[in-house]
C-alpha cells in the first residue's frame, strides 16, 4: 500500500508537534509553505537531518504509483505507519517534518518523461528521450511523410532525387555513398534510411552511430505495416498525434474507394497483370501496395499465384507464365519511374506480346510508381488513378 501524506484538519494521525487531535497546524500544504519549511533555520544540517533526506528520497524511489500519487491519494496515512516504514523511531518531530516537506516538494515537480523506444525494420531498437529534430531522409517516402507530419524545419537534408513536396527540393542533398565526414558536417540527430540501404553500406552507419547519430532503417511492405511505420515516425519525431491523424484520413480515404469499387458488379471487374519490372517479366508479391492499389481500384490481379523475392514486394513471374493467362489479361498495367522505365510501345512491340488480350484490345497503360509503391498518403491518388484507368465508363 502507498504511502500518503496527511492533510491539514483531517484526522488521520498526528503531526509531530501538532496542536489538537488530528490537527495538523505546521504540515506543509502549498508550495510557499514547503519553501518556509525548507529554509527553516531551526532544521540545522546535521546526520539526522541528512538521514531524513535520504529516507524521503527512498519514499520516492520506491513508489510505483507515479510521482502525483503521494499528493492526490491522501488517506490511510499515520505516522505510525511511516515511523514503521522507514525505522525512524529515533528521528526528532524535526526531521520528520522535513522527511514529508521533501516528500511533498517532489510530488510538486513534474516528472520526466517517459523513455519510449522503436524497432526499425533490421530489428535494432532505438531509445526516443526525446523527438529528434535534425533529420536527414535518405529515402523519397521519408521525406514525403515527415513534411506530412508538419516537421519542415527538422528536415536538413534530403535524397538527390526529391519531388514533393516542392519545398523538398529546398533542401541539401545527400546520398547513402557521401562520406561519414559530409553526413556529420551537418549535424543531424537521425538519418532515416532503408534496410537495403542498411545491407549496402553497414560500415558507414556503424561510423556514424559512434559519432552519436541514430539511424533508422525503415521500409513497410503493405499498408498496414504503413500504419505503424507512420506511427514510427510520430514517436521518432514527437508527432504521434499527427501520425495518427495521417491514419485517419488515409483510412478515411480507402471507405471511399472502396465504396465506389463495390457499386462496380465483379463480373466487370478485369483481370490484370501488373508489371514491376518489364525485362524480366515481373509482377508485384500479393499482398504488397501495388496489388492493394489495384484491388482496392476495381481490378483483379491474375499473377496472384506470385511468390515475392526476399525481402522486396517484387515478384518474378516470367514470359511463359504471362502469356499461359493472357487470355485473362484483360488490361496490362505497369509502373514507370527510376524502377521501370518502360512505354506503352516497348510493351505492344514485345516478346509474343500480340498473344496478349490487353495488348490486342490497346489497354495497355502506365502509371507513375510514386502513387503505388511508396508508403505515403498518395496511395489514395494511385487509387484514384487506377481506378479511372480500370472503370473509365464509370468514372464518367
Amino acid at each position: 500500500m502507498p504511502l500518503h501524506p496527511p492533510v491539514a484538519g483531517t484526522d488521520m494521525g498526528r503531526w509531530p508537534g501538532a496542536s489538537g487531535p488530528g490537527l495538523l497546524p505546521d504540515a506543509p500544504t502549498s508550495s510557499m509553505d514547503i519553501r518556509h519549511t525548507l529554509s527553516d533555520p531551526a532544521i540545522a544540517l546535521t546526520p539526522e537531518t541528512i538521514r531524513a533526506v535520504f529516507c524521503a528520497r527512498a519514499i520516492v524511489g520506491r513508489m510505483a504509483f507515479g510521482p502525483m500519487t503521494i499528493a492526490s491519494e491522501t488517506k490511510d496515512f499515520n505516522m505510525t505507519r511511516l515511523r514503521t516504514t522507514l525505522s525512524l523511531h529515533s528521528l526528532s518531530p524535526l526531521a520528520l517534518r522535513l522527511i514529508l516537506a521533501l516528500l511533498m516538494v517532489m510530488t510538486l515537480l513534474p516528472g520526466p518523461a517517459p523513455a519510449q523506444s522503436v524497432r526499425d525494420d533490421t530489428g535494432r531498437v532505438i531509445g526516443v528521450s526525446a523527438p529528434f529534430t535534425r533529420i536527414i531522409s535518405l529515402y523519397s517516402a521519408h521525406t514525403e511523410n515527415l513534411f506530412q507530419l508538419g516537421l519542415d524545419d527538422a528536415i536538413i537534408g534530403v535524397t538527390e532525387h526529391e519531388d514533393f513536396p516542392s519545398t523538398a527540393l529546398e533542401k541539401p542533398a545527400f546520398t547513402a555513398r557521401d562520406s561519414v565526414d559530409k553526413l556529420l558536417a551537418a549535424r543531424p540527430d537521425l538519418i532515416l534510411i532503408r534496410p537495403m540501404q542498411q545491407a549496402d553500406q553497414p560500415d558507414l552507419w556503424a561510423a556514424l552511430e559512434r559519432h552519436g547519430v541514430t539511424v533508422a532503417a525503415l521500409q513497410p511492405d503493405t499498408v498496414s505495416e504503413m500504419y505503424d511505420y507512420w506511427r514510427t515516425l510520430g514517436t521518432l519525431t514527437g508527432r504521434e498525434v499527427q501520425a495518427e491523424e495521417m491514419v485517419g484520413r488515409f483510412k478515411d480515404g480507402l471507405v471511399l474507394a472502396r465504396q465506389r469499387m463495390e457499386s462496380i458488379d465483379p463480373a466487370r471487374r478485369p483481370g490484370v497483370f501488373f508489371e514491376s519490372i518489364h525485362r524480366r517479366f515481373a509482377t508485384f508479391a500479393p499482398g504488397s501496395m501495388p496489388i492493394f492499389v489495384l484491388e482496392t481500384a476495381g481490378g483483379r490481379n491474375v499473377a496472384a499465384d506470385a511468390a515475392s523475392r526476399e525481402g522486396t514486394n517484387i515478384a518474378d513471374y516470367g514470359l511463359e507464365r504471362m502469356l499461359a493467362k493472357s487470355s485473362q489479361i484483360d488490361v496490362y498495367l505497369t509502373q514507370y519511374g527510376a524502377m521501370n522505365s518502360v512505354t506503352v510501345r516497348d510493351i505492344a512491340t514485345g516478346p509474343a506480346a500480340s498473344r496478349i488480350k490487353a495488348v490486342r484490345d490497346r489497354n495497355v497503360f502506365l502509371v507513375d510508381e510514386r502513387l503505388v509503391s511508396r508508403p505515403t498518403m498518395r496511395l489514395l491518388r494511385g487509387i484514384e488513378t487506377v481506378h479511372t484507368l480500370l472503370h473509365p465508363t464509370a468514372w464518367n
